[in-house]
């Protein structure tokens, strides 16, 4: 039969608009605790929002949190808070920024700042 990593892990995701403007909201969470998982929990969260500004209306910016929950760890989690903004190029183009603070990468390693720099392209 072998060690049981079974567990179950789900999404909810409520989107709506206002004023114009296309909000969007995220909570996700995962649970695997039996002993074996290196992994027992994790949970995450976010906004999104776009339209926003109606001289770039394809751009879109949002902010988030994830926390993960780890074995055998120095620390026992890594909590990661970030937040984006993607400017639309042209039609299926964007240019994404994002700006991450982890707190314990790995539970292991010292708090970073982490800068991304991203290119989209939509194919659909």
């Amino acid at each position: 039969m072998g060690n049981d990593t079974s567990g179950m892990y789900t999404t909810g995701e409520y989107r709506w608009e206002q004023d114009g403007m296309e909000w969007g909201s995220f909570l996700e969470f995962e649970a695997a605790p039996n002993p074996v998982n290196h992994l027992p929990w994790y949970m995450g969260a976010g906004l999104r929002l776009k339209h926003f500004w109606a001289v770039r209306p394809g751009d879109s910016a949002g902010i988030g949190m994830a926390r993960a929950w780890l074995r055998g760890a120095s620390y026992n989690a890594e909590t990661d808070f970030e937040g984006y903004y993607s400017a639309r190029i042209i039609r299926r183009l964007y240019l994404q920024t994002d700006l991450q603070y982890v707190v314990h990468p790995s539970a292991i390693y010292p708090n970073a700042l982490v800068g991304i720099v991203r290119l989209h392209v939509r194919f659909s």
